[in-house]
């Protein structure tokens, strides 16, 4: 393999990581605002929802939350001695982590097209990615 192919292997796989770090801010930023709706569409005081955050850096995307958060979804849980507690549940967690989850990994299969390499390369150029 030539030089000329290998800095264009590269060029590419620097564009590619570009794409993927950017997919993966934009899609922890939508989860943020949905769980932000569905919380003041319900009535939820924003205290409860302060102890979350996403991290994002090269290829990985961390959503960091309390416990509480994980039980929200749930319908029913059970006791010590076995009885089991109906609840109100709320659609806030997992549906919503979930949902994005799968258009995350579309876009991430997907998304990387020639277009997309020409945008991410002007991106750079111009110093804005």
């Amino acid at each position: 393999m030539g030089l000329r192919q290998d800095r264009n292997k590269a060029h590419d796989a620097v564009l590619e990581g570009r794409f993927i770090e950017h997919t993966l801010k934009n899609h922890a930023q939508a989860i943020d605002n949905d769980i932000a709706r569905k919380q003041t569409s319900v009535g939820f005081r924003s205290a409860f929802w302060q102890n979350r955050n996403f991290e994002t850096n090269a290829n990985l995307m961390v959503y960091k939350h309390t416990k509480q958060h994980r039980f929200i979804d749930m319908r029913t849980r059970r006791s010590q001695d076995g009885s089991v507690n109906k609840k109100k549940s709320y659609p806030h967690h997992n549906r919503i982590l979930y949902g994005q989850a799968n258009n995350l990994v579309r876009e991430l299969a997907f998304g990387f097209v020639a277009t997309v390499k020409e945008e991410m390369a002007q991106l750079i150029k111009n110093k804005n990615l």
